[in-house]
């Protein structure tokens, strides 16, 4: 058809012509969202793992006092209505034991609640969930003696000297317990936090490594954005799909449903861009962590010290403390006096 006769042609005939034309689609480029056509990736729902699992642990907490509490309290008065006397306020002469046990069981979870011994940051891994149960134990117990003292309180220091010790014993070992139930569900890929690693190709796949090799610690790799940022590419050695460059953590966080950023080097980053990821992430439900390639190094050697608003990392030199200079001497010379 001609121009002339395209431009004479009514409009209803024009539509049935076009119809009928051949057409072109331009692609956007791989890689490359279109502003019209892509579709915003929507995020899977996180599993809410942690706090079911916190869940568990806080159910497990008031059991074992309830047992540890009450159960010494029968062992130690028996059945009968033992009563505490305080001296200065006649008022409060008399009351049950049954409601004081009650109102330690509920100060004692509320001080492991106020200590974080059921963090996400602490289960599963290290002493520090254990050292937290410790602190606030002694720490509720500590409060009490002192109340005691300062409002003339006599309470039976045998049902106080029986609970402490007995109940720090049982928490640690339910948690324990429960440690052991943890790692073998994250031995079967259950119960990790989806980690999306960001930085070079290099240090990516130095951390994908090490985490591999402590599937205990609770941390699947499921993605990585390097600065190249080829889509559908692979880290060497490691099968970890890439996502996208490292501008691009937003949307492979939602492509992913990862709940953590692991920043395993920053010299390719582009200037504030961990800021930026800090921000980008959901408060509460995803994480930010800074990995830097030191390896095979104790814990107990690598310390954290905020300086001048840098976070500095502290390797310390292997050296002994000064009770472990003292035990080393003790037993030198104990082993040279036997051998004597």
């Amino acid at each position: 058809m001609t121009v002339e006769a395209l431009r004479a042609a009514p409009a209803e005939q024009l539509s049935s012509t076009v119809g009928h034309m051949p057409t072109s689609h331009v692609e956007a480029p791989m890689g490359e969202p279109s502003a019209t056509t892509a579709p915003t990736p929507t995020a899977p729902p996180l599993d809410p793992w942690r706090e079911r699992y916190a869940r568990r642990l806080r159910i497990t907490d008031f059991l074992v006092l309830v047992w540890v509490v009450f159960g010494t309290q029968l062992v130690w008065f028996g059945l009968g209505n033992a009563q505490v006397s305080i001296r200065e306020d006649s008022r409060l002469s008399e009351f049950s034991y049954w409601a004081s046990s009650g109102v330690l069981i509920v100060i004692w979870m509320l001080a492991l609640a106020l200590a974080d011994s059921r963090s996400e940051r602490v289960i599963g891994v290290g002493a520090s969930e254990y050292a937290r149960i410790v602190r606030a134990s002694f720490g509720v117990f500590g409060a009490i003696a002192i109340l005691a003292f300062l409002l003339r309180i006599d309470v039976a220091r045998g049902y106080l000297l029986i609970s402490l010790p007995l109940g720090i014993f049982m928490l640690l070992l339910t948690r324990w317990l429960w440690r052991q139930w943890l790692v073998a569900q994250r031995q079967m890929g259950r119960y990790t936090a989806k980690v999306l690693l960001v930085g070079s190709r290099q240090s990516v796949a130095q951390t994908a490594r090490e985490l591999r090799r402590a599937p205990s610690a609770g941390y699947r790799v499921v993605g990585a954005c390097v600065p190249s940022g080829k889509i559908a590419d692979t880290i060497e050695s490691t099968g970890i799909p890439i996502m996208g460059s490292v501008d691009r953590v937003e949307r492979a966080l939602a492509i992913t449903g990862a709940d953590t950023v692991a920043v395993t080097s920053t010299d390719d980053l582009p200037a504030n861009k961990v800021k930026q990821i800090s921000w980008s992430i959901e408060a509460g439900r995803q994480h930010l962590v800074l990995a830097p390639s030191i390896t095979d190094v104790a814990g107990p050697r690598v310390h954290t010290r905020p300086v001048a608003g840098l976070p500095l990392i502290h390797v310390e030199t292997p050296r002994f403390s000064s009770g472990q200079q003292f035990t080393k001497r003790a037993v030198d010379l104990l082993l040279s006096g036997v051998g004597e």
